[in-house]
Order: structure tokens, then sequence, then C-alpha cells
């Protein structure tokens, strides 16, 4: 089991952020990565092989955190978080997916995918990092969404090419620091309020 730890410059002062790659179905499939970000920090596990042990290990730790949830609740918050859902047997409180299309249906647009939606410093230098691992000057969500998830990781299985599982995870974490963005974004688009013409009215 992989762990990796992203110290925040800023204070999450409510809420837990949730995010997982997982393959096959919550029945009989596994979750690969699970990343979250809480306070002032983010945190992703990351399954470095199938065996019993592994599996049990990524399970135990995502049951403590339901634990620990129970004891001191926070508002789960996620990006289009039906499948989270699924996979954990929570309910989220707050999917910025559905406060985007919100937001989209007020001054009629097509709402935006969440890498449309925060487009990161980072896609710079990984354009040059994933060159060197797939020969293409793509972003990481790009290749990602282009092979998809469960052939990065038969890949991984296949080659155990370490730089794979760097990507399932810097991947994670994209998805967090990008859900983390939009919460600010909405929560500051509150004070902001967007009228039916699609103007912010100004107080």
């Amino acid at each position: 089991m992989l762990d990796q730890l992203f110290k925040l410059p800023i204070f999450l002062k409510e809420g837990l952020i949730i995010d997982i790659e997982a393959i096959g179905s919550p029945s009989r499939g596994k979750i690969i990565t699970f990343g979250y970000c809480v306070d002032d920090f983010i945190k992703i596990f990351q399954l470095e092989n199938e065996s019993e042990k592994e599996i049990s290990e990524m399970s135990k730790r995502i049951e403590r955190i339901k634990e620990t949830l129970k004891i001191h609740p926070r508002k789960l918050i996620g990006y289009n978080v039906k499948g989270e859902e699924q996979w954990l047997g929570v309910k989220f409180d707050l999917d910025l997916f559905e406060r985007q299309k919100e937001w989209s249906k007020k001054i009629e647009i097509k709402p935006p995918k969440l890498i449309e939606s925060i487009s990161l410093f980072s896609d710079y230098y990984e354009k040059n990092f994933l060159e060197k691992i797939f020969g293409e000057k793509k972003t990481l969500d790009q290749k990602i969404k282009e092979i998809k998830i469960p052939n990065v990781w038969r890949m991984y299985l296949k080659t155990k090419d370490r730089k794979l599982l760097e990507a399932l995870m810097w991947h994670n974490a994209n998805d967090i620091f990008r859900t983390l963005f939009l919460y600010i974004n909405d929560q500051a688009l509150e004070y902001f309020p967007i009228n039916e013409r699609g103007k912010v009215v100004r107080l």
C-alpha cells in the first residue's frame, strides 16, 4: 500500500472531500485509489497489487475513516458522487457536479466537465512528465481519460512500472484539488447571486 500526503497552504474549515478510483462493480470490484482532503492536507491511499492482504488493508483504512465520521461528523463533499456513494455506502452532502448544473442552468450554458472547470498550474508539467511515460505530450487527465483507469491499472499489473501508480495517484490528487477549488468558488458565488439573465447581481 502506498501513501501520499499533500500539505495545503489553506485550511478546509468544514467538510471532507473524497474521490476514489475503482475497477469493476461495487459488489465484485475493488477500490484501487482512495483520496481525501480534510483540514490542511490531502491523503492518497494506493493499492500496489491485488493480494487479499492489500485489498483488506485498503478496506480497513476506509472503514476507519467512516467510523471516525460517525463520531466526528463532517459534511461529505465530492464531484459527481454517485460512484462514491455506491462504493462507500454513504450519502454525500454536497455534489459539486449538481451545483455546477444549477449555476449553468441559470445562465443557460452546458455544465463544464471537472477538467474544464479548473485548469491546474501542474498541467504544464504533467505534459512533460507523461511524455516520458507514454511518449505523448498530453496532460495526465487527458491521457487517463483516453485509456481509462482500469486499463492503466492492468498496464501496471503487467509491467510493474511504478510511474503508472504515480499517474493514478496524481490523477486522484488532481481531482481532489479541482473539487476543493470548485468548493471555494461555489461558496464565493453564494455572495454574488446570478439572476435569471445570467448576470451577477450587484449588491
